[in-house]
């Protein structure tokens, strides 16, 4: 229906896992430099936090291109990546 909404969204998905993607490399770099233990357990979980994150952005992308028409398909995937974000907000 409106062909310049699916374009805005893939715009607005792309640009926020590309920060994801970026925010790998300071995480890499702080789990190499703390020794082992607790601290460095929590920035493994982060960045696995963070790859499910992009995932929840690439199955939302891949849904929102093939399922546009029928948002009812959609609903779960938002409600997802904010529970994943409120999750990563936490820790």
């Amino acid at each position: 229906m409106y062909p310049f909404l699916s374009i805005f969204e893939l715009l607005l998905l792309g640009i926020g896992a590309l920060f994801l993607v970026l925010s790998l490399t300071p995480i890499k770099q702080l789990i190499e430099e703390f020794p082992a233990g607790k601290l460095k357990e929590k920035w493994h979980l982060l960045r696995l936090l963070v790859f499910l994150f992009i995932g929840g952005y690439l199955l939302f992308g891949i849904l929102l291109l093939r399922f546009r028409p029928s948002l009812e398909l959609l609903s779960l995937v938002p409600v997802t990546i904010l529970f994943l974000g409120g999750i990563l907000s936490f820790l």
